[in-house]
C-alpha cells in the first residue's frame, strides 16, 4: 500500500468524521443528564437521612450539628496516632502562651474542632497557622525545647512544607502555615493575587527540579529537607518585599512567602482579633479566626453536608512507621 492510501486509511474525511463528533456530543449530554439525574437521587437521599435522625423541636441544622458530634471517635492505630498529634498541639500552646504568640487552627483541624470539637473522625493531622513575626518568634522559642525542632520539607511538586516535629523522629509533626500582611483594596486584589502567584509559580518549579536529583539518588518520593530551597525561599519574600509595595505590611492577609500554598487574600477584620474561649478541640479551647464560620464556609462550602468519599488519613502509607515513633516516644517518656 502506497503512502497516499496509507494516509486515507489513518485520517479519515470530514464526512466520516462529522457523525462521529456530533455522537459524541450526543454522548456527552446523557452523560451530563444522568450526572445530574445522581445528583437528584443523592440531594433526596442526603434529605431523608436527615430527616430520619431529627428529633422533635430541632431545626435542620440543629440535627445536624448533634449527628457530627455525636460521631464515634476514631479507634486503633488512628486513634493512637491522634492522641499523640494532640499531645505535641497541647505543647505547642504551652510554648506559644509562654512566648506571647499567637497562632491559630487551620483547615481540616479547625473543621474538626468546629464540627467535632476534636479530630474528624477517619483524619490524624494538625494543621496550624500563624503571622510571620510570630513564626520568628516560634523558631527561637522551639530551639529551647528539647523534644521539639522545625522543619521545613519540600514535595516533587515544589511546595515547601513546614513542620513542627518531635527531634528523635520523622513521622510525626505538625503543619504550620505562615502569613504575611498585604496591602489590598478590592480593586487591586486579582491583581496581586495573580502576581503572587505567579512569582510562588516561578519558585515552584526551582524547588522541584532541586528535590528531584534527592528524590532519584535516595529512591523516595516524600517530602525532603533542601538547605539550598531554604535560602530561595528567604530570597523571594525579601524580593516581594523589596518590588512590590502592597508586601508584607497593609490591611489583609495571604499565606507567605516562607510556604506558598494557595494564594487567596483575607480580610485582616475576618481574622483579628482571634477568638480565644470559643472553639474546643480534644477536650482544650485553641484560638480561631473571627471569622472563622467565612472561612470554613470558603474552602469547604456545607461543612454539614454528608461527605461524598471518605479520604484516607494522612499518615495511611506511613502508618506502621507512625506506630513505631510514638512506642519509641513512649519508651523515651516523651508521651
Amino acid at each position: 500500500m502506497g503512502i497516499k492510501e496509507s494516509i486515507k486509511k489513518l485520517i479519515p474525511s470530514f464526512r466520516a468524521t462529522q457523525p462521529i463528533i456530533e455522537y459524541g456530543n450526543y454522548l456527552s449530554q446523557k452523560i451530563d443528564m444522568l450526572n445530574n439525574r445522581l445528583d437528584e437521587i443523592d440531594y433526596k437521599n442526603e434529605y431523608l437521612f436527615w430527616l430520619s435522625q431529627r428529633l422533635s423541636n430541632e431545626s435542620s441544622l440543629e440535627v445536624k450539628k448533634r449527628v457530627f458530634h455525636e460521631m464515634p471517635k476514631a479507634t486503633g492505630e488512628l486513634r493512637e496516632i491522634q492522641v499523640a498529634q494532640n499531645m505535641m498541639l497541647k505543647m505547642i500552646k504551652r510554648i506559644c502562651i509562654e512566648n506571647g504568640i499567637d497562632f491559630f487552627l487551620l483547615w481540616g483541624t479547625l473543621l474538626g474542632a468546629v464540627r467535632h470539637n476534636g479530630f474528624i473522625p477517619w483524619d490524624d493531622d494538625i494543621d496550624i497557622g500563624m503571622m510571620y513575626h510570630d513564626y520568628l518568634k516560634l523558631i527561637s522559642a522551639i530551639t529551647k525545647e528539647p523534644h521539639l525542632e522545625v522543619s521545613n520539607y519540600y514535595n516533587a511538586g515544589g511546595s515547601k512544607i513546614i513542620k513542627i516535629k518531635f527531634s528523635s523522629v520523622y513521622s510525626l509533626y505538625i503543619d504550620v502555615f505562615v502569613f504575611d500582611y498585604i496591602d489590598n483594596n478590592e480593586a487591586d486584589s486579582l491583581k496581586h493575587q495573580q502576581l503572587i502567584k505567579n512569582k510562588f509559580e516561578e519558585y515552584k518549579k526551582i524547588y522541584a527540579l532541586s528535590v528531584a536529583d534527592y528524590y532519584k539518588t535516595h529512591n523516595i518520593f516524600h517530602p525532603t529537607e533542601s538547605v539550598e530551597n531554604d535560602k530561595k525561599a528567604s530570597e523571594l519574600r525579601d524580593e516581594l518585599i523589596r518590588n512590590h509595595p502592597f508586601y508584607g505590611h497593609g490591611n489583609s492577609i495571604c499565606l507567605s512567602a516562607e510556604n506558598f500554598w494557595r494564594t487567596e487574600i483575607y480580610s485582616k477584620e475576618d481574622v483579628f482579633p482571634l477568638i480565644y474561649d470559643e472553639i474546643e478541640f480534644e477536650g482544650e479551647k485553641y484560638p480561631v479566626w473571627n471569622n472563622y464560620n467565612k472561612y470554613l464556609l470558603d474552602v469547604y462550602g456545607d461543612i454539614y453536608c454528608l461527605p461524598s468519599k471518605l479520604s484516607p488519613p494522612h499518615s495511611k502509607e506511613r502508618e506502621r512507621d507512625v506506630i513505631q515513633s510514638i512506642n519509641l516516644l513512649k519508651k523515651q517518656n516523651i508521651i
